[in-house]
């Protein structure tokens, strides 16, 4: 399994090579870290082509990297599994429903535009230090297990407007180097921000945190941060939960 995983990543970030918006040196001096951009041989893509006829695609051409990443609607019923991919172009998974036991995207790297908008999450999701070099949206998104996004980079704007968090939302260490938007964002469970940096604008508007304030441990807040109509949980009849939730 580990085999193929691995496997996948090469001839998908050797196709992805070709897409990139910057040549590959000044991609990662954006990012501050080399990426796994494999030269494809001819035998690499005769065993492309190998792939894609044993699973229908006979006579189909070779993905036109020049062309949108569509994933757009897409069901993955099963372990979706992006480590460490390269998503050269813009990039499109809005409405896809992602119903497998996890969803991998840890240092995964959109090297164009990307939207997650509507899509949904039925398990664990996993992007811990994903860059996303561009805007990215994950407006109306739903994420019905943890969201992890640890030491993510956001290098553009960020929106998370509508999206629903039904279990903890873990955004320790991440960098929202441009504007991050949470308007009307539900947070129902643990919000986790310690350490973050957001560097522009900010905007919690509307948003709900229904059973704990979020977490700012260590976080530097940009001074244009907007908080107005947010909503808070109860005030705890514990004195213990009381003072766990002032030091938050």
């Amino acid at each position: 399994m580990e085999m193929m995983m691995r496997n996948n990543r090469y001839y998908w970030n050797g196709l992805m090579k070709d897409k990139l918006l910057f040549t590959a040196r000044m991609f990662e001096l954006r990012l501050g870290r080399d990426i796994d951009l494999p030269t494809l041989s001819d035998v690499d893509r005769i065993t492309i082509r190998t792939a894609l006829d044993a699973r229908g695609f006979a006579g189909e051409p070779i993905p036109d990297m020049n062309s949108v990443i569509d994933f757009s609607g897409v069901n993955f019923p099963r372990l979706a599994h992006f480590e460490g991919f390269v998503f050269g172009g813009v990039t499109n998974f809005d409405g896809a429903r992602f119903d497998g036991r996890h969803c991998v995207f840890t240092d995964a790297v959109f090297g164009g535009h990307v939207t997650f908008e509507g899509a949904e999450f039925s398990h664990g999701f996993y992007a811990d230090g994903v860059h996303f070099a561009v805007t990215c949206s994950f407006r109306g998104a739903v994420f019905r297990d943890t969201a992890w996004f640890r030491r993510g980079r956001f290098h553009d704007d960020a929106v998370f407007d509508g999206a629903r968090f039904f279990a903890p939302a873990r955004f320790t260490e991440c960098e929202f180097i441009d504007g991050v938007s949470f308007v009307g964002t539900d947070f129902d469970r643990r919000s986790d921000f310690r350490s973050a940096r957001f560097m522009g604008g900010t905007n919690f508007e509307r948003s709900k945190f229904k059973d704990q304030v979020p977490e700012f441990f260590g976080a530097t807040l940009n001074e244009q941060t907007e908080w107005n109509g947010a909503q808070w949980p109860s005030i705890p009849k514990e004195d213990s939960e009381r003072r766990d939730q002032i030091t938050r």
